[in-house]
């Protein structure tokens, strides 16, 4: 799990301490709440009424945004000027 911080934050005499507690709760939230429906879908996949694509024309914004982060901050392609 990456969490970016400004370079402010690391002097905070209390920083490390509220970063595990800050981190433990994310971990837990994402293994409790995503996980199971993470192992759902990749159940799913198994289906022969599977079909690769979006769940729903709403997904359209979610890709562009993934696309417009990767294509700007991929280390294995110059960044655009």
């Amino acid at each position: 799990m990456y969490s970016l911080f400004t370079p402010s934050a690391f002097e905070a005499p209390d920083f490390q301490a509220r970063h595990e507690e800050s981190k433990s709760f994310l971990v837990q939230a994402i293994a409790s709440e995503d996980g199971p429906m993470v192992v759902a879908l990749q159940n799913s996949v198994a289906s022969p009424f599977y079909k690769p694509g979006p769940f729903s024309f709403l997904e359209d914004g979610v890709h562009h945004i993934m696309k417009h982060y990767l294509d700007n901050l991929s280390p294995l392609e110059e960044a655009p000027r």
